[in-house]
């Protein structure tokens, strides 16, 4: 994975600054921005935060910056702040291993995770309790919330994508498979579009909430795992 450079900052190769570490995870303070620094992210103030029992799976900031949530195998998901290295929450009740969390983008106190134990559980971390708990078939693996904040999407390992309608009290409004892989899932700015990326290795764009094909990418001659949009919603970048 490489991080492509507008040409105001060097392109930094990612790869290097993550470790496979089973139970930590680092947060990477003021990395260096021209080229006239020392290319070595040594060089930015590091924190490692302790606290999982095992390994950990998915990370997130919240849309204000000031909160991070991490989901792990131990069936946890826990809250820090960047003014300590310890947890100041623990989100309990899935019973599976946490695969994937998404935050709220509109609203910095809620939090989606979906877990191997067929639920998705909505999460105000004020209350450090889960304000919903919804059913889904299959072992969870991703989760998406929509970029206006009125959808959650969620993913399992056969494929199955469910659309859940935060407007609606959480209910499930649609259920999809597809006959490929379905690596990630993201809406554009407007909602008016679904995007995924595929074990074809292409992007696929979809009209929603009806779901039909717009547009497809050819991407990547292998599995296309991963995805952002820039803060504009114009750019895609994938690996």
């Amino acid at each position: 994975l490489q991080c492509i450079s507008d040409g105001s900052r060097p392109a930094m190769d990612l790869t290097k600054f993550f470790e496979d570490s089973e139970k930590k995870w680092k947060y990477w303070a003021n990395p260096p921005q021209t080229s006239s620094e020392s290319k070595s992210i040594k060089d930015g103030a590091i924190k490692e935060f302790s606290g999982h029992r095992d390994k950990v799976r998915t990370v997130g900031w919240n849309c204000h910056g000031d909160k991070m949530a991490t989901g792990s195998n131990d069936k946890m998901v826990k809250l820090w702040k960047m003014s300590s290295t310890q947890a100041v929450a623990e989100l309990k009740g899935h019973t599976d291993a946490v695969w994937q969390l998404s935050w709220n983008p509109t609203h910095p106190d809620q939090l989606a995770s979906a877990a191997k134990d067929s639920t998705v559980r909505i999460w105000d971390t004020r209350l450090k309790k889960a304000a919903h708990n919804i059913e889904i078939k299959g072992l969870n693996i991703s989760c998406s919330w929509s970029s206006q904040g009125n959808y959650v999407a969620v993913g399992n390992m056969k494929d199955v994508m469910s659309v859940i309608d935060m407007r609606n009290n959480a209910k499930i409004m649609k259920n999809m498979k597809f006959r490929f892989m379905v690596h990630s899932m993201s809406w554009d700015k407007s909602e008016k579009y679904f995007i995924i990326t595929t074990g074809n290795g292409t992007v696929d764009i979809l009209s929603f909430p009806e779901m039909t094909p717009v547009h497809r990418v050819e991407a990547h001659t292998g599995h296309c795992h991963c995805m952002d949009l820039d803060r504009e919603g114009k750019l895609i970048a994938t690996g």
